[in-house]
């Protein structure tokens, strides 16, 4: 099974200039905050390539996000069932506890299944890392070094976009997680045909028992032409 990828929205499926300079600055979003947003055509196609399940799990109320999806055309490619945002979880956002049980409940997140968490603040991600061992992913748009490692130790990779992070850890997923499903699917297929072949050994052996073995009719035929003859 290939890993769950989990996103951020604000700053991470984003960056600053994809808004107007005077809505980055203040707290306050109007509708000037989303007038420059544009279809993310090489991120939609990334994601229209990864074989697993994608998630957003943001702080955002969903009009906020509903808004930037719309606007990115994100969302043809994030289910609604795939979304967390802060109204389900408003008296505790993200980096609280209660957050991440929200979407690890509602996304169906089993202790074995394999998650990347991809984020723009720190706070979060060492939770994920700390609480949960998700694989973190840093999106640091002011990083000034090629390096994808992180001076954090609760940080796994660190990149300065979501599209660079995407390019270098989806063929990697694929090659690692397609390899093991090609084995399982082999390991899979491999038991059937045995029990196939038990099987078709066991009719044949049936059969073969079943032809050898007297009919007792037939017997007492024979028995009563023998008396007669002898009579």
């Amino acid at each position: 099974m290939y890993p769950k990828l989990i996103f951020d929205v604000d700053y991470t499926l984003y960056n600053s200039k994809d808004i107007p300079k005077e809505e980055s600055e203040t707290e306050d979003i109007t509708e000037k905050f989303y007038s420059l947003f544009a279809p993310k055509v090489k991120l939609i196609k990334l994601l229209q390539e990864y074989k697993g399940e994608i998630y957003l799990f943001s702080n955002g109320n969903l009009c906020h996000i509903q808004e930037v999806i719309d606007k990115t055309n994100l969302s043809s490619i994030f289910k609604k069932e795939h979304i967390a945002t802060l109204d389900n979880y408003l008296d505790k956002p993200k980096p609280y506890v209660k957050a991440y049980k929200y979407v690890i409940t509602t996304f169906n997140i089993k202790d074995d299944d394999v998650v990347y968490f991809f984020e723009d603040n720190l706070d979060n991600l060492k939770v994920a890392k700390h609480k949960y061992n998700w694989n973190t992913i840093f999106i640091d748009e002011e990083k000034t070094t090629n390096k994808k490692t992180s001076p954090h130790s609760y940080v796994d990779y660190t990149f300065k976009d979501i599209t660079t992070s995407l390019r270098f850890l989806i063929p990697k997923l694929h090659k690692k997680y397609g390899q093991e499903q090609r084995i399982e699917n082999k390991n899979i297929n491999s038991n059937k045909n045995n029990k196939s072949h038990k099987s078709h050994k066991n009719k044949i052996k049936k059969n073969k028992k079943n032809k050898t073995r007297r009919s007792p009719f037939k017997h007492r035929k024979n028995k009563k032409l023998r008396k007669s003859k002898n009579n």
